[in-house]
């Protein structure tokens, strides 16, 4: 715990505790795999002061996940990562979010290349507006190439062609069939 202060000692303390962060270790890469986040928030589960210590009594604001950069780091452009903030909604000092996404939507926020390992981090953040260390948890997307995908039409199901193999090129060109009246 100790190893998570040193950046801001006298600040983090007084923010809330990311008691549980996890997501599925390994995920087969598709556009739509689902892509699952389960973190609960606590401003008063690892506090050392008494119930009633001001700074470990206050409601859950926020909740702020990064992927693949630490929320202090810079790159060599000199920008931080990309940040998700997400409303705690209605807590008593503990808040637990469960968010599934398809991995399309998570695929931008992840620094290149997409197969390969990943960091998830993430910090909570209570009503009197004090952020508390951050967590981090990794997981690792794989791919098993596949020809085909099926894509909701407007009307009908179709498989969306995949010249080159779903993950050995994500960028591949992607082929519209003459079955399909979505393209």
């Amino acid at each position: 715990y100790t190893k998570k202060l040193p950046t801001k000692p006298y600040r983090l303390v007084k923010g809330p505790d990311i008691t549980n962060l996890s997501v599925q270790s390994t995920i087969n890469y598709h556009p739509t795999t689902n892509f699952g986040i389960s973190v609960t928030v606590s401003d008063s589960a690892l506090s050392s002061g008494p119930g009633n210590y001001p700074s470990s009594t206050q409601d859950i604001a926020s909740i702020s996940f990064y992927a693949d950069m630490h929320p202090y780091d810079i790159d060599s452009n000199g920008d931080g990562p990309q940040t998700v903030t997400l409303p705690a909604g209605s807590n008593s000092g503990t808040a637990t979010k469960q968010v599934v996404v398809p991995l399309s939507t998570v695929a931008p926020f992840l620094r290149a290349p997409l197969i390969g390992e990943h960091v998830l981090y993430a910090e909570g953040t209570d009503d009197n507006g004090f952020t508390g260390p951050v967590m981090a948890v990794s997981f690792t997307i794989t791919c098993n190439d596949v020809p085909s995908f099926p894509v909701r039409g407007i009307d009908r199901d179709c498989d969306w062609i995949v010249s080159k193999g779903l993950c050995s090129n994500i960028q591949a060109q992607v082929v519209c069939p003459s079955t399909c009246d979505i393209c």
